[in-house]
């Protein structure tokens, strides 16, 4: 029989604009007690740009934790008080330059469920209008570059992509492809 957990007492061990860390002190099934601590970063959304010539875009930017630079998609925090596509739209033109005319939710999941409470939200955006530079937060040093989509699924492939929700994207989004 499943039995959740129950939370005896839930302490923000830290606080920033991104993301709280959480500090549980817990009694499992077995009614022993434990610790159990996490973050609680805002859900996200991640957007795959479909061009009419059949490319998209992705995103370069220095992750920090890794010490590297990444092709991604175009991703970001939905912020309290908006919508999934209210904030993937402004995600896309804020990190591209690109405004999405049609949005499409094609899946949702959960990024690492031991350590995060982080639900993401993989949109497509088509019928796209270029509007200009792109308007990146005051953190973010951002590159765009087109690509075909096999082009993209072939650095997956060769492990040059590395970003999970980039990977989960253009898998997920082949998987429709090959089901028209």
């Amino acid at each position: 029989m499943d039995k959740k957990w129950k939370t005896i007492k839930s302490k923000v061990v830290s606080e920033n604009r991104w993301f709280k860390l959480i500090k549980d002190d817990i009694e499992f099934q077995n009614r022993k007690k434990g610790e159990y601590n996490f973050v609680k970063p805002a859900d996200t959304v991640c957007i795959i740009p479909l061009l009419e010539n059949g490319k998209t875009i992705l995103v370069r930017q220095y992750r920090y934790p890794l010490k590297e630079f990444l092709w991604q998609i175009p991703m970001g925090r939905i912020e309290k008080g908006k919508t999934i596509e209210e904030a993937a739209k402004d995600e896309l033109e804020e990190e591209t330059g690109y405004k999405a005319g049609k949005l499409k939710k094609i899946i949702s999941f959960y990024p690492s469920v031991g350590l995060i409470n982080e639900l993401s939200v993989i949109l497509v955006a088509q019928n796209l209008e270029f509007k200009g530079d792109k308007k990146p937060d005051e953190t973010e040093f951002i590159n765009i570059k087109k690509f075909e989509i096999k082009e993209v699924l072939d650095l997956i492939d060769k492990g040059e992509i590395k970003d999970s929700f980039t990977i989960i994207a253009f898998l997920a989004l082949k998987d429709r492809i090959s089901k028209k």
